[in-house]
């Protein structure tokens, strides 16, 4: 597209304050390659719910990537040797539980300590940051564990239940502003959740798999998913839905498409192409399925990590064996690190992982790489956490980023260094 056309579409865009010039203007960004652009654009744009859900479809906007839990994402990568725009550690926090990157605020779920070494849950919650400083916006008291972005707000939920009672557990999921930190407002259900697809929430009751409504206009409204209750994970893309456990059923419409026995449990991931890719460890089992739930292909070995890319699959076992790289059909490409660094995410042509001291980025044909000492990251943890801290969770941002937090609770961002030219 021509920089003309372009600019007469970011000229409307900016004299608008409704919803259809910034999403044209979006898309024509996407169309030219120039993804980080639209998402920044779309971010200071209108506050209205189309222009949410297109934010909410671009960025990482749940612990996995996204309602399709790839772990991968559509945005410039992080290519070059990084440099450490900002690191922070909260010294009340000892345990993180998850990240969300929105171009709007970083959200980091955790909790932490007594002031004694054992860590209880004094300070669970979640914690607002800015993007381009790390600096908290806002603490939100409370939940543990993150499962998106809906709209403005982000959700995340906590176990209220007895500890050792015979009786079923109780959650509470509860929605708080994404740019205050303010509570909206809270939803029970009966285990904890699977998942967050679209504007619903997943979760069972021991019998029956169900939606929970979490807009603002039918907040908690419960109807029935599948008459039985065995979803581990759940993901969602191009209109269907996955759902992993004793069996794994992809739904269309609301009605089953396809089932298979056993394919896997411990990770599900769907795009926008309609693949779905089934992972799962215990089983030493991964497979690849069409569109149409049809059964493409099957590899005899597990995967702690799935990333489902563009037009790849990485597979990784938590540094204990290699990065792995895979085509749709689960064709074996190449091996991307003998060392074993822990598969995390991936953006565009990139992987990222946390291995033997360092994070790392690897590009999926090879041809480059580059690592960071981690010992510069978490130089900023509590002292009395660095013995055991770690790089746990990373995710991808605009802006040629790489976010994540360590499991002590040091949020951190690198970014690409800058490079000078000299005209000597």
């Amino acid at each position: 597209m021509a920089d003309d056309e372009l600019r007469r579409l970011a000229r409307d865009a900016a004299a608008s304050q409704d919803p259809e010039p910034w999403l044209a203007y979006a898309a024509a960004l996407r169309r030219a390659g120039r993804g980080d652009e639209a998402l920044s654009a779309l971010a200071g744009g209108p506050s209205h719910p189309d222009i949410d859900a297109a934010i909410r479809a671009a960025s990482w906007s749940s612990p996995a990537g996204g309602d399709g839990r790839t772990r991968w994402i559509d945005l410039e990568p992080l290519s070059r040797g990084p440099h450490l725009r900002w690191a922070t550690h909260y010294r009340d926090w000892c345990r993180v539980t998850g990240l969300i990157v929105d171009p709007r605020v970083v959200v980091v779920a955790g909790h932490g300590t007594d002031g004694r070494d054992d860590p209880c849950d004094t300070d669970v919650g979640l914690r607002l940051l800015d993007p381009d400083t790390g600096e908290q916006r806002a603490f939100c008291r409370g939940p543990k564990d993150l499962l998106g972005v809906v709209g403005d707000a982000v959700l995340a939920y906590r176990w209220t239940g007895i500890p050792y009672s015979e009786r079923s557990a109780d959650y509470e999921v509860s929605a708080w502003g994404l740019l205050d930190g303010e509570q909206r407002w809270t939803l029970r259900t009966p285990r904890a959740p699977s998942g967050l697809i679209g504007q619903e929430v997943i979760a069972g009751d021991g019998r029956e798999l169900w939606r929970y409504g979490c807009d603002a206009s039918r907040v908690g409204e419960r109807s029935p998913l599948l008459p039985f209750d065995y979803g581990f994970e759940v993901a969602g893309a191009a209109g269907r839905l996955a759902v992993s456990g004793d069996e794994n059923v992809i739904l269309a419409g609301g009605a089953e498409l396809a089932r298979h026995p056993r394919l896997g449990s411990d990770h599900v991931a769907g795009d926008a192409q309609g693949w779905l890719l089934y992972a799962d460890s215990s089983k030493g089992r991964v497979a690849a399925l069409s569109p149409e739930g049809a059964l493409r292909a099957e590899l005899p070995r597990g995967a702690r990590t799935a990333v489902l890319g563009a037009d790849f699959v990485a597979l990784g076992e938590y540094g204990r064996d290699p990065i792995e790289l895979f085509t749709r059909q689960l064709e074996p490409q190449r091996s991307l690190d003998p060392r074993g660094a822990s598969l995390r995410c991936g953006a565009g042509a990139w992987l990222y992982g946390a291995g033997a001291g360092t994070v790392r980025g690897f590009r999926v044909d090879g041809r480059a790489r580059w690592k960071f000492p981690e010992a510069e990251i978490l130089a900023h943890t509590f002292e009395r956490y660095r013995s055991w801290d770690h790089v746990d969770h990373l995710a991808p941002g605009p802006g040629q980023r790489l976010y994540g937090v360590s499991a002590a609770g040091t949020a951190f961002c690198l970014e690409e260094r800058a490079v000078r030219l000299s005209l000597g």
